[in-house]
């Protein structure tokens, strides 16, 4: 299960950098002085630091982004990847949630938040995103989908159960993901 769900974030990472290099990214910033050529650096490196699996990494850098671009699409999700990689699930709902909803189109995204979902034991969200992302023509998430769709209740409340775990439930400490940032001239030392 693991290794499906590695192959899944680096599958993420490869869509995301060229969807990134070819969608237009959302320049109104809330802090001075950030081009979108810094920008695209800083997601480029959040998208090497998920390859090499410094999931703490990528949060640092795409949290910095999304304060100088809070609705980056590319951004929310590499974030949400590597926050779910590194089981902080109800985070990275919400990053998914919100890229969603800025666009709806993305099959991949709706698929990763299906998963998310079933992490936490959601069984009704989880079928919903990943019927949905299966209707945008991502078959990757089909099998899954297909799963619950099969299972008996008796199973779908095992798999809540087993989702239902603090663990998968906890929340991060913001302060705990740091990257710094002077190097690209964007903060005064």
């Amino acid at each position: 299960m693991n290794t499906i769900l590695i192959v899944i974030i680096v599958l993420t990472v490869l869509y995301l950098i060229g969807r990134y290099s070819s969608k237009n990214i959302n320049t109104s910033s809330t802090i001075t002085g950030a081009t979108n050529s810094q920008i695209d650096s800083l997601l480029r490196r959040a998208n090497e630091k998920i390859i090499t699996k410094d999931f703490k990494g990528a949060v640092a850098i795409t949290d910095k982004v999304l304060l100088l671009q809070p609705n980056n699409y590319d951004a929310l999700v590499c974030r949400a990847n590597s926050l779910e990689a590194l089981n902080f699930n109800l985070d990275a709902i919400e990053d998914y949630e919100k890229a969603i909803s800025i666009d709806s189109s993305d099959g991949n995204t709706l698929g990763l938040l299906g998963l998310t979902y079933r992490k936490i034991g959601d069984i009704e969200n989880s079928q919903k995103y990943l019927k949905l992302s299966v209707d945008k023509g991502m078959k990757l998430y089909e099998m899954n989908y297909n799963m619950f769709v099969t299972a008996s209740d008796t199973m779908k409340q095992a798999y809540a159960q087993r989702g239902n775990i603090p663990e998968n439930h906890k929340r991060r400490n913001p302060n705990d993901f740091v990257d710094n940032l002077s190097s690209l001239g964007l903060v005064s030392d």
